[in-house]
């Protein structure tokens, strides 16, 4: 009885390794249909996208919810993408200027390989650029905004 109850094990597994080779490789079989149907951004969705997310992080600056640094360097990347010109405009150039200020600070998995009090030093630097600059973001977040609800 346990011979044949070892051989109905081992037929079983077999059965269920023949059907998930079968599912896997259909799967795969499957997949080009898949990355075909799905479409690439157009240029003015993307644009919005852009827009709603310039919009969604100059509120969030505006708010509090983001510290200065953090929203001056996001907002930056993203007019980086939406319209590089608007970097050369005087309400919005203090992003690009706290980025410079503040882009040879570690970030993410290098900043927890850096020293605690070579990151305490940075940290209390980029405080005191926060703390001078500050106004001027604020300031240039509401004028960001205001000229997204023109657009």
């Amino acid at each position: 009885m346990e011979k044949s109850f070892v051989w109905l094990a081992i037929l079983l597994g077999l059965g269920a390794i023949i059907l998930l080779c079968r599912y896997i490789y259909s799967q795969i079989v499957n997949k080009p249909a898949v990355q075909e149907t799905v479409q690439p951004m157009k240029a003015d969705e993307q644009a919005l996208s852009l827009k709603e997310s310039l919009e969604i992080m100059a509120r969030a600056l505006l708010d509090q919810q983001v510290e200065v640094s953090e929203g001056s360097i996001r907002i930056k990347v993203l007019i980086d993408h939406f319209d590089a010109t608007l970097h050369e405009q005087i309400p919005f150039s203090v992003f690009n200027e706290v980025y410079i200020l503040l882009e040879h600070m570690p970030t993410h998995q290098a900043r927890k390989q850096t020293d605690k009090k070579f990151l305490h030093k940075l940290d209390q630097q980029r405080f005191t650029i926060e703390k001078k600059l500050r106004p001027q973001v604020l300031a240039a977040s509401k004028a960001l905004i205001d000229y997204l609800e023109k657009l």
